[in-house]
């Protein structure tokens, strides 16, 4: 469900639902409903070795696969201007029914700081170096790919407003030389 450590108003961080169906008629493929307000989650999944990461998204429903992609799934929480502010994994999903949506909650983290997420009515069991009223551990990086894109483009339309008005005073510059050298020429050939 949603990260109740701090209120919404708060933290101003993004807050969210997620549920988790096992698809009925399909042992192992999955499917991921979430709604993200103030930000959204970038689905990254290893296949054959590679993390590939999906678009940001704010909400909706995506299908997952087979259980080793869910296993290998990680949900990275981001706010719109693509800072990350938690990256989460689904925990102990096994107990979820075929055909039934399992809101998931927000337990506490692994070694890596990757805070689990877990079906309803399933107790969270600590790790053994960590104790059970621990808070998730919110982790930020760098600017993501997104935002650097959104820098650039902004420097590129302020270099082009440059360009254009720098082009406007060369013409009017190069239109009063054009009326100096023609007034020179009138001034040499009537002394």
């Amino acid at each position: 469900m949603t990260d109740s450590a701090r209120t919404p108003e708060e933290s101003g961080d993004p807050q969210f639902t997620i549920a988790l169906r096992r698809n009925p008629g399909s042992p192992a493929a999955w499917r991921l409903r979430f709604e993200v307000a103030g930000g959204a989650f970038i689905l990254r999944v290893r296949r054959a070795g590679v993390d590939v990461d999906g678009p940001p998204l704010a909400g909706g429903a995506v299908d997952i696969g087979p259980d080793d992609m869910l296993d290998s799934l990680r949900l990275r929480l981001v706010d719109y201007s693509g800072h990350r502010f938690a990256v989460y994994r689904i925990a102990q999903h096994h107990t979820t029914q075929p055909g039934r949506w399992a809101p998931l909650r927000v337990a506490g983290t692994d070694e890596e700081g990757t805070i689990r997420l877990l079906p309803p009515d399933v107790v969270d069991e600590p790790m053994a170096d960590q104790g059970g009223d621990e808070q998730p551990i919110i982790r930020s990086e760098s600017p993501a790919p997104a935002r650097i894109v959104k820098h650039l483009r902004r420097e590129l339309n302020r270099a082009r407003m440059e360009a254009e008005t720098l082009a406007e005073r060369v013409a009017a510059l190069e239109l009063q030389l054009a009326a100096t050298q023609s007034s020179e020429k009138n001034t040499h050939k009537h002394p």
